[in-house]
């Protein structure tokens, strides 16, 4: 596989889909993990993003199969699946795990500043 620039990586469709969807006030991620099947949906009230990975649970499945990369899909409001890839690039599942962290992270920091504020507020201090 190419190594790519991180221009390249940002000007990717992946990328810049995640980032619209980022930057949404209503947009919601969920995270889930089932029999190494993990899940991430990223969501807005018109599109939604969900990745899949699946990871093998036996060194053997691992050596046969070789290194799993995230699939990657959108669907509209209406439940239609407009895009869909089955493998995106390493990098590009890097840049798409970096953004979300951050924006968990700009997202964690308001939800304690909120939560401190009521804490003030019940307990008068």
């Amino acid at each position: 596989m190419q190594k790519l620039t991180q221009k390249q990586i940002e000007n990717t469709e992946y990328v810049k889909i995640v980032k619209k969807l980022l930057s949404q006030t209503a947009h919601k991620v969920t995270k889930e993990c089932t029999d190494y099947n993990w899940k991430l949906q990223i969501s807005t009230p018109e599109f939604s993003v969900k990745m899949h990975f699946h990871m093998y649970s036996c060194p053997v499945e691992l050596m046969k199969y070789g290194t799993g990369t995230w699939s990657f899909g959108v669907w509209n409001s209406k439940g239609n699946r407009v895009m869909y890839s089955s493998s995106v690039n390493p990098q590009v599942a890097h840049e798409i795990g970096s953004m979300l962290s951050r924006a968990t992270d700009v997202t964690d920091k308001k939800q304690a500043i909120k939560d401190w504020e009521e804490l003030e507020e019940w307990a008068d201090l």
